[in-house]
């Protein structure tokens, strides 16, 4: 046995779940993935930002949203046969290169200045199919790459980097906000970092500066949301109040463990916003019974009139 598969064997006793990284195609794979990962969630948040430079128009990112997710949806239902009928490996290489020239064609067209609305629809059209195929393509062929008793371990492998690099970066909605201190847009981000305020686990807010000129806007900063996995935005009529609706419950031992919470900020100076409070939503008692408040909060209804926490 060589030095590097005696090392190799060392890793995978001490950790199981690098065992699989012991096969030298598998290996290959694993790291390909992660690299096109990165840059799904790069490409994510260029799109984004992208919509920014062209238009200020809230819709115009739901457009290209809309998209890039219907093809995707749509050819989800045959992906799966394709890499039964075609050789995998083919399949993936195909679905990344069709993922890179729409890439480059973004660069092309943003660089010469000349990228309209719907050339980001096509691109991000182009840009779903193609993740509509590797998905699939990749699990079919992780079985003819490792042995049958590591397959739970490359599938946490996969599962553990997945999050990581590319869908736990990607910005969920956008709010903007325009008022007598600034003209800001906020991006939630579906990341959750351990690192939250008090050491408990929060995603972020970005935000973006729109009294820059196009061409010169960026993210100037980001806040903390006290809260799991951000979600929905939305402010008050005046502009002042931000709202950020939460898809994953607390954590056990926080304050509002076992619920989904909404937090308010003071966004009078957009550039600077302050945390008021967490509000739980506790138990939604419907006529067909009470109904837990766990996943999926992307809006949160209010009645008209009625006294808030933060009124």
């Amino acid at each position: 046995m060589g030095a590097p598969a005696a090392t190799s064997s060392r890793i995978a006793r001490r950790f199981p779940i690098l065992s699989p990284l012991r096969h030298r195609d598998f290996r290959f794979l694993w790291a390909g993935m992660s690299v096109s990962l990165l840059g799904d969630g790069i490409t994510t948040i260029a799109l984004a930002w992208q919509a920014y430079e062209i238009s200020n128009v809230p819709t115009a990112l739901a457009l290209i949203g809309v998209a890039q997710t219907v093809p995707h949806v749509v050819l989800l239902l045959v992906s799966g046969a394709v890499s039964d009928r075609f050789e995998r490996r083919k399949v993936l290489i195909a679905a990344d290169a069709v993922r890179m020239l729409a890439m480059c064609a973004l660069g092309v067209l943003a660089v010469t200045g000349t990228i309209q609305i719907w050339h980001m629809m096509l691109i991000a059209a182009a840009y779903g199919a193609g993740s509509a195929f590797f998905g699939p393509a990749f699990d079919a062929v992780v079985p003819d790459l490792v042995p049958e008793a590591e397959l739970p371990q490359a599938n946490s492998l996969d599962q553990f980097v997945r999050p990581a690099l590319g869908d736990g970066a990607r910005p969920n909605h956008v709010e903007f906000v325009d008022n007598d201190k600034g003209s800001v847009v906020y991006a939630s981000l579906a990341r959750v970092d351990d690192g939250g305020p008090g050491g408990v686990a929060s995603s972020r807010i970005a935000i973006i500066d729109r009294d820059a000129r196009r061409g010169e806007r960026r993210m100037v900063g980001d806040f903390f949301t006290h809260g799991r996995e951000a979600h929905g935005l939305w402010t008050n009529p005046e502009n002042t109040l931000l709202y950020v609706a939460h898809e994953q419950d607390e954590l056990p031992g926080t304050p509002n463990a076992g619920q989904t919470v909404c937090s308010a900020f003071d966004v009078s100076d957009p550039l600077r916003p302050g945390f008021i409070a967490q509000i739980p939503l506790g138990s939604l008692v419907l006529p067909s019974g009470p109904l837990r408040n766990k996943k999926s909060i992307n809006l949160v209804y209010v009645r008209p009139g009625t006294p808030g926490q933060t009124a």
